[in-house]
């Protein structure tokens, strides 16, 4: 018998044992010509039931996917460059972890991670976290006011570097007085080696 049929046979049971809920039996018989026949129905007097493995659905005891991160390792350390594989190296020199070294370690990645309170002259400070281990070049904040339809530059300090926070501060002064300081959907963060 060819591995084809014997395949085709396996899925003819195991379709007719689903669909009847039971498992009935297969018949098997020769042709005239010599051909092996296989049918769920005898359709002769010399068909008799065949002596087949019986099918059963088999538990596989597969383990879950856990993507390792260099997270409880110190973090990634770009400066070690990449590793073999093109993945990055853990600060403790752990190798074993599947993250880009080309996605996480060519570009910062810029957050607001506070807004102070006005102060009484009108000034706030806006709070900018680099959460990446690259240095982000010439931030900018840009908030958006119903005053100026572009927006408000601020400047704020040349770099942020990895894992730091920069400054920008509002200077009321020469920008106007705000009403109340801004929500963080008014700001917009970039920077010149940003995505």
């Amino acid at each position: 018998m060819r591995v084809g049929t014997l395949f085709f046979l396996m899925v003819f049971v195991m379709g007719v044992s689903a669909h009847r809920g039971t498992a009935d039996p297969i018949y098997r018989w020769e042709g005239a010509d010599g051909t092996i026949h296989y049918s769920s129905e005898p359709p002769t007097h010399g068909a008799q039931p065949a002596d087949l493995p019986r099918i059963t659905r088999g538990r596989l005891g597969m383990k879950p996917s856990v993507q390792e991160t260099c997270d409880p390792r110190g973090g990634v350390n770009c400066q070690a460059g990449a590793d073999l594989d093109g993945s990055v190296i853990c600060n403790d020199g752990y190798k074993e972890v599947k993250t880009p070294f080309r996605f996480y370690c060519n570009s910062p990645k810029l957050r607001v991670n506070d807004v102070s309170d006005l102060r009484p002259n009108g000034d706030f400070t806006i709070y900018v976290r680099n959460s990446k281990s690259v240095a982000a070049l010439n931030p900018s904040v840009i908030v958006k006011t119903p005053e100026a339809d572009a927006g408000i530059m601020l400047q704020g300090p040349e770099k942020i570097e990895p894992f730091e926070v920069g400054e920008f501060i509002y200077d009321a002064a020469l920008y106007g007085v705000m009403s109340e300081k801004p929500r963080k959907d008014q700001l917009t963060v970039s920077c010149a080696n940003c995505d």
